[in-house]
């Protein structure tokens, strides 16, 4: 036996949790996530044409490292390359060269193969984050070695989702077969990336060690990677925010997907049925129903509006940094840093700073702040006497 033959609550509270208002004379747009969710599976959203984004040609002449399971012999190698990728995305289709070795005519054709996805730690391996194990994949001849061994390319769909700039890794193990032939991957045209690695006990090599140990000479593996480019559509929440994400994001977040081709930009969300929350503190909100329960609040019944105020003073104003006033227990106020403003004080009038307009947020979410605060938090006042709804 030889190792070598040679050549991826309440849902929004009411904007920032304490401040009252809701939405909004403000454009509720949002910009992309910035990454994917670190999750396998189906493809997510619908798909632009997909891509070749990695791509280390073989060598038909060069040599095949081992990479395979026999277990009438013990033997399990395993071959792995690296990749990467710049931006965030999904790789969708794998693709490899490889074939038997100590092969004769009329030996059984190797067909089942195991995938597996690594994170990387130090230039190696680190932890699994995508199995394929069993998978039978397409296979083109691509004539013979030097040595007149076959050559194949093989391509396989997956659905692993990677993080840009970040380093990974990919095995191709032959599933458990018999005795001869052995199995190997190609040796590719170009190196690149991290060094090529491999391991096998059964060769001596319990962990893993460079292929270029190995094979006597520079060596990586040939491999192709596909990506695809997601799709972005209008997500709605309850509350009638918009923000372009990927149709299982949308889902994933509770949102509502508006369907392929949808945008932000008119507000496709439709409006949210709030009414009157009251809470222990005699604070109101515009929550939904269920949100408000939710919260330990007490709907107020269809219809009804925290301005005025509909819930049992037992607190008094309590005056928060940024001229934020909320009706609060005085000892909670000052807990957290607010400045109760004496028994039987209201917030409205707000008697912690100048009367509090609508504000629209970088998010598109509307909040009433006083004009200082509203810049401070990067806002854009819209003006005295306006409001949120």
């Amino acid at each position: 036996m030889n190792p070598i033959r040679s050549r991826a609550i309440a849902r929004r509270l009411v904007a920032a949790g304490l401040l009252l208002g809701l939405l909004s004379p403000c454009l509720a747009t949002a910009e992309a996530p910035t990454a994917l969710s670190p999750r396998t599976g189906a493809p997510r959203g619908p798909l632009a044409p997909l891509e070749v984004f990695w791509s280390q040609a073989p060598d038909l002449n060069g040599s095949k490292i081992s990479s395979e399971r026999i277990p009438s012999l013990g033997v399990e190698t395993e071959v792995a390359n690296d990749f990467s990728s710049p931006t965030d995305t999904r790789v969708t289709r794998l693709a490899w060269w490889g074939g038997p070795f100590e092969w004769e005519e009329g030996d059984p054709v190797l067909t089942n193969f195991n995938l597996y996805f690594y994170d990387d730690l130090d230039c190696a391996p680190g932890t699994i984050i995508a199995a394929y194990d069993d998978v039978v994949p397409t296979r083109t001849s691509e004539g013979d070695d030097g040595l007149g061994q076959p050559v194949y390319r093989y391509e396989a769909p997956v659905s692993v989702p990677i993080l840009g700039g970040q380093t990974y890794w990919v095995v191709v193990q032959a599933d458990y077969h018999g005795s001869p032939p052995q199995w190997g991957r190609q040796q590719a045209l170009e190196s690149g990336g991290c060094a090529t690695l491999v391991r096998g006990e059964y060769f001596g090599y319990a962990d893993w060690v460079p292929a270029s140990q190995i094979a006597g000479e520079e060596w990586d593996a040939s491999q192709e990677l596909e990506i695809e480019t997601p799709t972005l559509e209008a997500c709605c929440d309850d509350y009638g925010f918009c923000q372009m994400l990927l149709a299982d994001d949308c889902i994933g977040e509770g949102g509502t997907p508006q369907g392929e081709g949808t945008d932000c930009d008119p507000n496709p969300c439709p409006e949210p049925d709030l009414q009157a929350c009251c809470f222990l503190d005699g604070s109101c909100f515009l929550l939904i129903e269920q949100d408000c329960l939710d919260a330990e609040g007490v709907p107020q019944g269809e219809g009804t509006d925290c301005d005025p105020n509909p819930c049992e003073q037992t607190g008094q104003a309590c005056c928060l940094p940024g001229e934020v006033c909320i009706v609060w227990d005085p000892q909670d106020c000052s807990d957290s840093g607010g400045t109760p403003q004496g028994e039987g004080t209201d917030c409205d009038p707000n008697p912690c700073g100048p009367e509090p307009e609508a504000c629209c947020l970088a998010d598109g979410f509307c909040v009433l702040y006083s004009p200082s605060n509203c810049t401070t938090f990067g806002g854009e006042p819209q003006g005295q006497g306006t409001v949120c709804d």
